[in-house]
């Protein structure tokens, strides 16, 4: 039933089969082209033989994390002054410990990895529980495109599936805790100032705390760019009102544990906001 189907197919039914990696195409710029992505990523060959027939061409997508049992490591190398294996490096980490790896062809490096109880979320870089530059963990909620024929990925021949099991993850690779923040309370009433002024710092700081799920950035920007306009007038003095937006947007909530609020990232939002404010000086009100 399979020889009719293209050698990249039939390489990614190997896996589906062989390993029970569950799988679904992509185009040729890695995006997903059934609904649902990763989600809809499967063994079940009467889901995925429909698949074949009407992209012979695609690229083949493994979703890693809990559903396979495969974390995958992406070395990129793609962007300047982002190498992976620099940091690699300067982690000083068992990168070729006996392992599976692939080639990618942008000259980085897939590491495949065992899954570790229930996984863990995907990381970018640096960024919130991320271990690196030009390091990426492909993870629970994540995909990676395998190696198949014609896809231009490839496996290490030293180290690939057949000379190598999946390793577990080097104690120095595995994401690190956020960095935590610290709650503060609610600004207190403040004193001193003009009714108009009290009335607007308070606006800005409940609006803050209060934002919705998609909305913190906006709100964030939005009512630190406001209150800078005030400052910039001598409506309000600038430290008190800049400490006052950071430390209620130091409560914000954390919707998405994927991508905790950070207390570095908060307070650079609050004074590039706030400092956009300042050049644009508004008349205070002191009814």
């Amino acid at each position: 039933m399979t020889a009719a189907i293209s050698p990249g197919w039939r390489d990614g039914m190997r896996y589906a089969t062989e390993l029970g990696w569950p799988i679904f195409p992509c185009n040729q710029a890695k995006e997903p082209l059934v609904a649902g992505g990763f989600k809809a990523a499967t063994t079940d060959w009467n889901i995925i033989e429909p698949w074949t027939r009407r992209w012979p061409d695609a690229l083949v997508a493994l979703a890693t994390g809990a559903r396979s049992g495969v974390a995958v490591l992406d070395v990129d190398v793609k962007r300047p002054g982002a190498n992976g294996f620099s940091t690699l490096a300067q982690i000083d980490s068992p990168i070729l410990s006996w392992t599976p790896i692939v080639r990618t062809p942008s000259g980085g490096a897939h590491c495949y990895y065992r899954c570790p109880p229930g996984g863990f979320p995907c990381t970018q870089g640096s960024q919130g529980a991320g271990i690196g530059v030009g390091l990426d963990w492909r993870c629970n909620d994540g995909y990676v495109i395998l190696a198949v024929t014609g896809s231009g990925y490839q496996w290490d021949p030293a180290q690939n599936l057949e000379t190598a099991a999946l390793a577990e993850i080097p104690p120095q690779l595995m994401p690190r805790d956020p960095e935590p923040r610290r709650d503060a309370p609610a600004p207190e009433p403040t004193s001193g100032l003009s009714r108009y002024a009290e009335a607007a710092l308070r606006s800005a700081c409940e609006n803050i705390l209060h934002a919705g799920p998609g909305e913190q950035e906006a709100t964030l920007h939005r009512e630190s760019f406001s209150i800078g306009t005030l400052a910039a007038s001598s409506g309000i003095p600038s430290q008190f009102a800049l400490d006052t937006l950071r430390r209620a947007a130091s409560c914000m909530r954390d919707y998405d544990p994927r991508r905790p609020w950070r207390a570095a990232t908060i307070q650079k939002k609050v004074e590039r906001s706030f400092a956009a404010g300042m050049q644009h000086p508004r008349g205070a009100s002191h009814a």
